[in-house]
């Protein structure tokens, strides 16, 4: 991003700065000076500068030709002035008059002290586009402060750029069941599970039986078998006797 710059008239002289001496010395007409304390040394009172102080612009940046560039702002302390005020270096450099395709620079000052600040760029229909349409000034570093600093272009400056953490590895003892077309958006982990074989069940032995056991076992059974028998006999005759009683009832 661009810093803009607030431009004041004037720069820094490089001979120095500017003394104020002590007290003027006044000559003495009778024989014996009176006694007088030696005058203060010099003291310091400003900076040397070429122009007033005066805010030219609120809202400049640095150019690629080593130059201030500022957007034209009509009615503010930058006003036309005539070409033949710069030397000839100076309009050799700003690259002032007319040229083929339309474009034209004409020099600019303070409107306040008249310093000779740079030129005013209007560009031509056919570099309106490439210049955004709008006119801006082209001010030289020794009329007005801050210093210039270094112009960097945009392809030299560092890019900060943003570093990918790499990847948490996986927690142990731990197997993904992950499907390549699942769409749940995080793996599912599931922890290790060995079965325990289940104890197998082994019937009670049943105690050894002796042949009289076995036969006593048979008994018992036929006995079972012919009480069910004479049972289901004697209800068979007396359904028989009922149903015989019905009829001669009937009769």
């Amino acid at each position: 991003m661009l810093e803009l710059e607030i431009l004041t008239c004037g720069a820094e002289d490089p001979l120095g700065d500017i003394y104020q001496d002590g007290e003027p010395i006044q000559p003495h007409f009778l024989p014996i000076p009176p006694e007088r304390s030696p005058p203060p040394p010099p003291s310091r009172k400003r900076k040397r500068s070429n122009g007033c102080g005066k805010i030219l612009h609120y809202g400049a940046i640095v150019s690629p030709n080593n130059m201030w560039r500022a957007a034209e702002v009509r009615g503010g302390g930058i006003v036309p002035l005539e070409d033949d005020y710069f030397p000839k270096a100076v309009q050799k450099r700003l690259l002032f008059g007319w040229k083929p395709c339309g474009c034209v620079r004409t020099g600019v000052g303070c409107a306040l002290c008249g310093n000779t600040l740079g030129a005013l760029f209007t560009p031509c229909r056919l570099h309106q586009e490439s210049e955004h349409g709008t006119n801006y000034y082209s001010i030289l570093p020794s009329a007005v402060s801050p210093p210039i600093p270094p112009y960097v272009p945009p392809s030299s400056r560092p890019v900060p750029r943003a570093v990918r953490p790499l990847p948490a590895p996986p927690p142990p003892n731990r197997t993904s069941t992950r499907h390549p077309t699942s769409l749940s958006p995080e793996p599912r982990f599931y922890a290790d599970f060995t079965p325990t074989p289940s104890p197998e069940i082994v019937p009670a032995a049943l105690p050894a039986l002796g042949i009289s056991e076995l036969m006593h076992g048979w008994e018992l059974m036929d006995d079972t078998v012919s009480v069910v028998d004479e049972n289901e006999e004697d209800d068979a005759v007396t359904q028989a006797s009922i149903y015989v009683q019905r009829n001669d009832n009937q009769g």
